[in-house]
């Protein structure tokens, strides 16, 4: 698309103009978030992009905070979806004619009372769940609780040549990309720093070592091919049902009350639910955040090691820990 300073096009021209340069470096699941944050700016759609202020852009996100109860998160990517389209009108600018007003959305602030998502650690007794109750997917989530790996990360892996049982470890240099709710395989995970080899406690690899695997795919489908998204929650949602039949109605999971609980659609939860992602938790809140500064992830896998630079650093998140130094 030929955008210059003359040819003064409207805010949904620069933003889809900035949507094409990303998705080369992009997964799939990034560019939906962005084309879904962009819809949250419709009313500039039809503005030419040199008539909107930093007022106007800071209502909108005002309006959506009240009207739609948006988190923080959720307003933060709309806006850097608003200041990509500006960012790219800047640089399109010839030399000599820049935007006298810069770019507004600097100026825009995000509305106070916008609420960040409280993401809950995974509990001790849902840990006790993971392990001691055998399903298909126990082995995605006892990857996810002991190694912190991603989904595409998991979906990825490959038994014969990823798990490294000597090392006690996993080697993580791949992942999974869904496009259109279709599995894609991609050499190379999300970020650079998420090639690496991931040293795990003994529980893990004991697990994996029981584990019989005839694939070269961790969690084939049924025709041994990588699971798509859809198949994904589908089995997640079985597995979570599973779990509230055996510890919420004390259920045996062999039996034929648990079989007709199942079909049940309306069956009532009475365990707390978890997300894939809660299980990486432990793994992203105490230590890239609080660490990595100072020291390198592969350091903090040893346990003496990981509690000692945790008092010297002064970390308090008791509960947040836990699992992880479990």
């Amino acid at each position: 698309m030929n955008l210059t300073l003359f040819d003064n096009r409207t805010f949904l021209d620069w933003a889809n103009a900035w949507l094409e340069t990303k998705e080369p470096n992009c997964c799939n699941g990034t560019m939906v978030m962005y084309r879904s944050a962009l819809k949250h700016l419709a009313p500039l759609y039809e503005i030419p992009i040199d008539e909107i202020s930093a007022f106007a852009l800071e209502q909108i996100l005002s309006q959506l905070q009240q009207q739609s109860h948006l988190s923080r998160q959720t307003l933060k990517v709309i806006k850097s979806v608003a200041n990509g389209a500006f960012t790219l009108r800047f640089k399109a600018s010839p030399a000599g004619q820049l935007l006298s007003q810069g770019n507004p959305v600097q100026y825009v602030d995000l509305p106070a009372k916008a609420g960040s998502t409280k993401r809950e650690p995974i509990l001790d007794e849902q840990i006790r769940w993971i392990v001691d109750t055998p399903h298909r997917m126990q082995g995605a989530a006892m990857v996810g609780l002991f190694a912190g790996l991603r989904r595409g990360e998991v979906l990825a892996l490959d038994p014969m040549t990823d798990f490294l049982f000597e090392e006690n470890a996993i080697s993580v240099n791949k992942a999974i990309a869904f496009e259109h709710g279709t599995a894609h395989l991609k050499h190379h995970t999300k970020t650079d720093a998420g090639m690496r080899t991931v040293y795990v406690p003994d529980i893990l690899i004991d697990f994996l070592r029981l584990s019989i695997y005839r694939e070269h795919i961790f969690l084939p489908s049924s025709k041994g091919l990588y699971l798509c998204d859809k198949s994904w929650h589908s089995l997640w949602e079985h597995y979570q049902c599973d779990l509230n039949i055996k510890y919420g109605y004390g259920v045996s999971l062999h039996s034929c009350k648990a079989e007709k609980m199942r079909k049940q659609k309306n069956l009532e939860w009475k365990i707390k639910r978890f997300t894939f992602h809660q299980l990486r938790h432990p793994y992203v809140k105490p230590t890239t955040k609080k660490f990595l500064s100072f020291f390198k992830f592969e350091m903090a896998i040893s346990l003496r090691a990981f509690l000692c630079f945790a008092l010297l650093l002064g970390i308090k998140e008791g509960p947040q820990l836990v699992p992880f130094i479990r």
